[in-house]
């Protein structure tokens, strides 16, 4: 897809910084340069990306005599019926291969682009922004790829080995990938059962988050029916930090839509009494593990160094279900900072 081609921005030391970390410090870039690039990205990248989006949405597919768009169409993968599943497959295929030559313009000037900034950033390899991008060694990402890669035969085949075994086939098709086991029972769950699924979930966590999370569904703030030319995925989309965020989806009663209408929230809150959202440490979602890190992007450089660490993203720092958080913003990140939160804690001395 046209946004895995394109990493973000490299991050960029600023004076919040408390150490001069390796990561942060910029390859071969200038701040005129990067408000150019982000500037020219408008009509560039961005630009591409909206036409791929807007496409998209606007799809519809011949599936037995009914024309769904793309949500719709890519649900049916995940049918009981395999003959659902082979007719969705196949109706996505064929609607693809009919804009094949827009998807590979598009595809194709996102790549150039790319690789004339990584030129004039001077950036070593084409995975260098993205290794600066997710501030981790390019020996880290080589090594978890070789062990992922190592364990294909005795996880991921023999897994696809099972699962034909299951579902009573001797080989399966591309359209068997995402196919319930057989042992699962057909249901689709209702708007309100998703809803208290998921405060109940925020409330197991912290009653706090629970109540940060009612709003959403009170006040109208999540989008979650399927429309024509509706974009396909998820995503929560902050707007600016005295406003409360909004959360795009497409809701089909199955269970991981529930487990998306519980994530979507999470990386955002609602304005606090004093007017600033952001995230809420220990009562986020996303921190359940107790993740101590810190992540704060923004999508205007010139301004951003001045910002409170505190405020939400820029506009347009939006993330989607499964193309990456950090992936569908609609003007490119130009800073990417993370802090401990620990480091801004006052050091405990031994006794």
């Amino acid at each position: 897809m046209p946004r895995s081609s394109r990493p973000r921005t490299a991050p960029r030391a600023t004076s919040r910084c408390s150490t001069a970390c390796a990561p942060c410090v910029p390859i071969g870039s200038s701040n005129e340069l990067e408000r150019f690039l982000h500037d020219n990205s408008v009509v560039g990248a961005a630009a591409w990306n909206r036409l791929f989006d807007e496409t998209t949405a606007g799809l519809t597919f011949d599936v037995d005599g009914e024309e769904p768009g793309i949500e719709a169409t890519l649900n049916l993968l995940t049918d009981h019926d395999r003959a659902r599943r082979e007719a969705g497959a196949k109706a996505l295929a064929a609607v693809f291969g009919k804009n094949i030559k827009l998807f590979a313009r598009i595809h194709n000037t996102l790549a150039k682009e790319k690789s004339i900034e990584d030129k004039w950033r001077k950036m070593p390899t084409p995975q260098t922004a993205r290794h600066l991008s997710n501030h981790v060694e390019p020996e880290v990402v080589e090594a978890l790829r070789n062990a992922v890669t190592a364990a294909y035969p005795r996880l991921s085949h023999r897994y696809y080995r099972l699962k034909a075994r299951w579902l009573g086939l001797d080989k399966l098709q591309v359209w068997d990938r995402n196919a319930p086991l057989p042992t699962e029972t057909p249901r689709l769950i209702a708007w309100p059962e998703a809803e208290a699924t998921v405060l109940d979930a925020y409330a197991g966590f912290s009653p706090k988050l629970a109540e940060l999370a009612q709003p959403f569904f009170e006040r109208g703030w999540i989008d979650a029916g399927v429309k024509p030319g509706k974009a396909p995925g998820a995503f929560a989309h902050p707007t600016v930090t005295t406003v409360h965020p909004y959360v795009l989806l497409n809701y089909l009663g199955k269970p991981r839509d529930v487990m998306t209408l519980a994530h979507e929230p999470g990386p955002r809150r609602p304005p606090a009494p004093g007017g600033r959202t952001g995230r809420t440490p220990g009562l986020d979602a996303a921190d359940a593990r107790g993740n101590r890190l810190g992540l704060r992007r923004n999508a205007d450089l010139p301004r951003a160094a001045g910002q409170d660490q505190r405020q939400g993203p820029a506009q347009g720092a939006a993330g989607r279900q499964g193309r990456g958080h950090d992936q569908h913003g609609r003007a490119p990140d130009r800073l990417l900072r993370f802090r401990m939160q620990a480091a801004r804690r006052p050091r405990q001395g031994r006794a």
